[in-house]
């Protein structure tokens, strides 16, 4: 199975998400749950939207999280 341009822009955003400041010893909740989010496959074209909806949402939670 080859990788897509997309799921490749995908892991590479993944990747570059940092853990929060606040959560020094352990796994910050909000920038794992945008990882998961990104790298979770659509099984209906429909569910492509809810996806991107569900990474939006997130990302503004792991900013305000993130930033203080």
């Amino acid at each position: 199975m080859y990788a897509t341009r997309l799921t490749r822009l995908n892991w590479l955003k993944m990747t570059n998400i940092k853990d929060c400041k606040s959560h020094t010893d352990e796994i910050c909740a909000c920038a794992d749950k945008l990882r998961r989010l990104y790298l979770t496959k659509s099984k209906t074209p429909d569910n492509v939207s809810h996806i991107k909806r569900e990474i939006d949402i997130h990302k503004k939670i792991y900013n305000k999280c993130f930033i203080k």
